[in-house]
Formats: structure tokens, C-alpha cells, sequence
């Protein structure tokens, strides 16, 4: 592997493994995955934001040369396991969704 690619994989990796909010901010709907729940069951308004948000997340995976976890899967298929991760984690963030979705997605 290049070191060209090597970094941005390292700066991933370090990201991914710490606390969301050191080392980068997070910026738009966002909140936990009880909002999640409650906005998917009941307000398509605030449900599209949600998965706008974390579909815009995991372009940039893409976008940044490290992997592309929505090969293969639309936004319904993304929204339905992040359905399925909320329902099983209601106290965590929908970025810790996110990130689960990538490391459990072919890249």
C-alpha cells in the first residue's frame, strides 16, 4: 500500500476508534438513535434528514479514497440496518451507526 493511501486509512482508523468529538466535528441532524426511531415512525420530514445525514457521512468515506461502503446498497437498504442497529443500541449516536455500517460494509 502507498503512503499516499496509508494516511488517510491511519486518520480513519484513529477516528473511528475514539470519542466522535475529538478530532473532528460533527455537523447536521445527527442525535441518538432514539430520535432515529422516533423520527422514522413519525415524521418522514425529519426521517429524511436523519438518513440524509448519515448517507452524506458514508459518501465521504468514498469521496476520501478510503472504501465505499455503499457499494451495492441503496438508501433504503442503509436506512433499514440503521433501523436495525438503533433498535438493538436506542442510547447511542447515529454516527456510531454510521461508523458500524462501515466497518460492517463491503469497501
Amino acid at each position: 500500500m502507498t503512503r499516499k493511501r496509508t494516511l488517510p486509512l491511519a486518520i480513519l482508523a484513529v477516528l473511528m476508534s475514539s470519542n466522535p468529538s475529538v478530532g473532528y466535528n460533527l455537523r447536521g441532524p445527527g442525535g441518538s438513535c432514539g430520535t432515529w426511531t422516533v423520527d422514522r415512525r413519525s415524521n418522514e420530514e425529519l426521517a429524511m434528514l436523519d438518513l440524509c445525514w448519515v448517507l452524506g457521512f458514508l459518501t465521504s468515506i468514498g469521496y476520501n479514497g478510503l472504501g465505499d461502503p455503499l457499494n451495492g446498497v441503496d438508501a433504503e437498504g442503509v436506512g433499514g440496518w440503521v433501523d436495525n442497529y438503533c433498535q438493538a443500541h436506542p442510547i447511542d449516536e447515529i454516527v456510531d451507526a454510521a461508523q458500524a455500517f462501515y466497518r460492517v460494509h463491503p469497501r
